[in-house]
């Protein structure tokens, strides 16, 4: 099974069939919750290395984002019909914001991944809108959490410029971010997490979905840190829903398949 990128994966339309298991059905129908649900929006995806977790995320983008292959969105009508209305509803879709890790400051990365996102897929009207009204924001070198979160919370609400009605923010590889401020605990990298999880939790109509993919769970990356630390991640956690993602031997063997 090949390595999947995230960002350059979602845009490459000769990717192949993917096969939707009991893993991925089970996350989907979790995360289509959330849009009536506004306290689970902050969601942490959790599951082993080789586990197909950047390939859910590429399906998982392109179906929210309105680009679900016909196979699998057929496939997700025929195992729950309901569901399957939801997803292919005419509501308006939401917009992709795809991150990847990296052992640099989170805040800083966010920032420079939405600007970079939106300049690249042409959304260009809302970073107009965003530069005229948060370019303090915008061009802050070291952007504090609260800073981070208003970003993306008034990127969620003008997103409808792009015929969208919210944000999806997926960060694969969270846990490049979280070794690094594990190694820099005064930079307090940790909290732009819990302000990105309480902006998403009052999104209401324009929602801010947010989903990190770790391979074990926050606290794990917090090991080399002192106590105070711990605990203050631990509360950070909180603010997260955590999907397990640990496919069985035989739903392995349909994605090698």
């Amino acid at each position: 099974m090949r390595s999947v990128h995230l960002a350059s994966d979602f845009r490459n339309s000769t990717a192949g069939r993917y096969h939707l298991t009991e893993s991925a059905y089970r996350i989907i129908s979790q995360v289509a919750s959330s849009f009536t649900r506004d306290a689970d929006r902050a969601m942490i995806l959790v599951g082993p290395y080789g586990a197909g977790k950047s390939a859910f995320c590429v399906q998982l983008a392109r179906l929210l984002g309105g680009a679900g292959t016909p196979e699998l969105l057929e496939e997700l009508a025929r195992v729950d019909p309901a569901l399957g209305n939801a997803i292919q509803s005419p509501k308006r879709p939401l917009l992709p914001i795809l991150l990847v890790g990296a052992r640099e400051p989170l805040a800083r990365a966010l920032v420079k991944g939405l600007v970079h996102s939106l300049k690249r897929d042409g959304h260009h009207r809302i970073l107009a809108r965003l530069q005229a009204e948060m370019d303090d924001s915008l061009t802050e070198p070291n952007p504090s959490p609260q800073q981070v979160a208003s970003i993306y919370q008034r990127a969620a609400q003008l997103s409808y410029l792009a015929g969208t009605r919210g944000i999806l923010l997926i960060i694969d590889e969270l846990g490049k971010f979280l070794e690094y401020a594990a190694l820099h605990p005064k930079d307090g990298d940790i909290f732009v997490l819990q302000e990105l999880a309480e902006a998403s939790a009052r999104s209401g109509d324009t929602p801010l979905l947010m989903i990190g993919v770790l391979h074990q769970s926050a606290g794990a990356y917090a090991r080399r840190i002192g106590r105070t630390h711990q605990l203050e991640w631990a509360k950070v956690g909180e603010r997260f829903r955590e999907l397990p993602f640990y496919p069985d031997d035989i739903e392995q063997l349909t994605l090698i398949g």
